[in-house]
């Protein structure tokens, strides 16, 4: 899957991934490749994400998440 993490001023992180766990509103989710389409806004927290063993992780602030045909889009007003 690719993922895309956007700011307000451009792309912050653009990688392939395996798996990506997200804060939703109600609880987090796990998202993994052939993921339903889902549109939903994020509760403010940490985003883990995995490619082999590779492991990264980043805070975001006021986000929404798109999953839509393996591909994952992230908008957020502040990253870290």
């Amino acid at each position: 899957m690719t993922l895309q993490i956007i700011q307000p001023d451009g792309t912050h992180f653009e990688e392939t991934v395996s798996s990506l766990i997200v804060p939703l509103m109600d609880g987090s989710a796990g998202i993994m490749n052939n993921h339903c389409p889902m549109l939903a806004r994020l509760k403010d927290g940490k985003i883990v994400g995995k490619e082999g063993s590779k492991t990264f992780e980043y805070q975001v602030r006021n986000a929404f998440i798109q999953v839509l045909n393996n591909e994952i889009t992230i908008l957020a007003d502040q990253v870290f």
